[in-house]
């Protein structure tokens, strides 16, 4: 065998975290490490590095060739790779294995996380049939270790995937051994699918039954149509305007074949993904205050070329159907009142921030879903007496509550300190938001000011949001002005949570 290279972290990457995200122990002398990376493109990537026993040094072209069968087969359901290193580092023989990023915890510490919920358990359980079918189909062997399977994020979808590590194809021709895949599919649909006819699968998977006959079982294909939902057509509709535009696609208004009017947003290329998440999470609520999803598909068509608002033409759109609101959003609704030296009534203020906390609250603590955009412009109205009704839209920064949540896009006036920051956020920081846009409904201004230089100034210098003096005069306005400030904290280890939120004297008598 030829001389073996040494490896270096600084040969490859700009920046590796010490502490390894995940640890696993495969045998006496076999270990293996996940550690975050920043390759020297500014790529984040996942670092898999594994000790090899001095057995099998000799053995380790063999190994990599094994690995690159595997991924030829193009499975969906294995980790991608982008690059396989072997050489010594530190002393020790290691093979150095870059894949797409994962999430640093184990599938056991995630199920048990306090936010996961029903429906990200149904699609967990939908990965892990669809992984023990593909990986029946191929032949080779496969092993199972307790981090063989992590979690990856999915553009496409509010909650992470389900994945194997390409580990799991290395060690069996390490210890000469492999694992019975459904003997693991078994133990982690049992750990995860908590719907009353899951035994029937699980006990057919038991007693051998073909997992492609299973696939194709009435439960199963529940589930699948769970996951992925019905395909709109949207030869159905007409396009009539636009209505709006955000960054992730036009909004238009449109018409279906019984002339009953819709909202429409189209998405091409990158944001098709962002598209299909937001339509996901819209599928997966029903509640009066989340605008209703009707449909969604992909289509060549383009309703934003035909009203001349793209050119040229797209040929692979993504369109999300939805219920149409007749009112505006309630950005536009305020500033009327600002525009006219006016301020909206009390009961106005309390009614419109009332129907904010009841759907704010029924996807924090029903469906596990933050909306990481909250801003009144996001909060579409319907016409309706004595007061507008109010629902929430736009989720395409939305993500299950589970998931890590990484620096995003944001709207200046709105946003929490820790996205200007730029470091990792929890779900504490749509508190903040909820927080601006009550004091906007109140006050029709912004806090600290109106411009993104001044604001992000003001925050920096951590002041307190102090209320014009009308409102600190009138005894009425008490109660919002002490949840605002305890919602608009700087450090986010200081501001309330969401069950303080709820249960403070304000929004117990608003919500009873």
């Amino acid at each position: 065998m030829a001389e073996i290279k040494d490896l270096e972290y600084k040969e490859y990457f700009m920046f590796v975290e010490n502490e390894p995200i995940l640890i696993d122990y495969f045998s006496d002398d076999g270990e293996l490490e996940w550690h975050r990376a920043l390759l020297k493109n500014k790529t984040e990537i996942a670092l898999i590095q594994i000790n090899l026993p001095k057995h099998c040094i000799h053995e380790i072209i063999h190994y990599i060739q094994l690995l690159k069968k595997v991924y030829s087969f193009n499975m969906d359901c294995i980790l991608p790779v982008h690059n396989i290193l072997f050489g010594k580092f530190e002393e020790q023989e290691q093979l150095w294995i870059f894949t797409q990023p994962i999430y640093p915890i184990s599938i056991h510490s995630y199920v048990f996380k306090q936010h996961i919920t029903q429906d990200q358990m149904n699609f967990l359980a939908g990965d892990l049939l669809h992984i023990n079918c593909s990986l029946s189909s191929i032949q080779t062997l496969v092993y199972f270790t307790e981090e063989g399977f992590v979690l990856s994020r999915d553009p496409a979808s509010p909650f992470p995937r389900l994945l194997v590590s390409p580990s799991c194809f290395i060690i069996p021709y390490i210890l000469k051994q492999k694992s019975d895949i459904n003997i693991v599919i078994i133990h982690y649909l049992e750990l995860i699918w908590k719907i009353p006819d899951a035994h029937i699968i699980i006990n057919s998977l038991k007693n051998g039954i073909p997992i492609q006959q299973i696939v194709q079982h009435p439960i199963v294909q529940r589930l699948v149509h769970f996951i992925q939902g019905d395909q709109a057509v949207i030869t159905d509709y007409k396009p009539i305007e636009k209505i709006g535009k955000g960054g992730f696609g036009i909004v238009m208004k449109c018409s279906n074949s019984h002339n009953e009017i819709v909202a429409i947003k189209e998405s091409n290329g990158i944001n098709s993904s962002t598209l299909q998440r937001e339509a996901t999470i819209l599928r997966l609520c029903n509640h009066p205050n989340v605008v209703k999803f009707i449909g969604f598909c992909t289509s060549q068509f383009s309703f934003a070329y035909d009203l001349g608002l793209v050119s040229p033409r797209t040929i692979s759109n993504s369109f999300l159907i939805m219920e149409y609101c007749d009112g505006g959003n309630l950005d536009n609704y305020i500033q009327q009142f600002a525009s006219r030296g006016k301020l909206p009534s009390l009961e106005l203020v309390m009614d419109l921030f009332r129907q904010i906390a009841l759907c704010q609250r029924y996807l924090h603590f029903e469906k596990g879903f933050i909306h990481r955009d909250i801003k009144l412009e996001n909060f579409l109205l319907v016409h309706h007496q004595p007061f507008p009704l109010l629902k929430i839209t736009d989720f395409g920064f939305g993500r299950s509550l589970a998931d890590e949540m990484d620096t995003i896009e944001f709207s200046p006036l709105f946003a929490a300190p820790q996205m200007f920051e730029q470091t990792t956020y929890s779900s504490k920081s749509d508190l903040y938001s909820i927080g601006v846009c009550l004091y906007r409904l109140t006050t029709c201004r912004f806090p600290f000011a109106t411009t993104k230089t001044e604001f992000i100034q003001q925050m920096k210098e951590k002041k307190k949001v102090q209320f014009p003096i009308v409102f600190i005069n009138d005894c009425r306005y008490s109660g919002i002005i002490e949840l605002v400030t305890k919602l608009m904290v700087y450090e986010e280890k200081d501001r309330m949570s969401w069950e303080e939120f709820y249960s403070h004297p304000f929004m117990v008598r608003l919500l009873k």
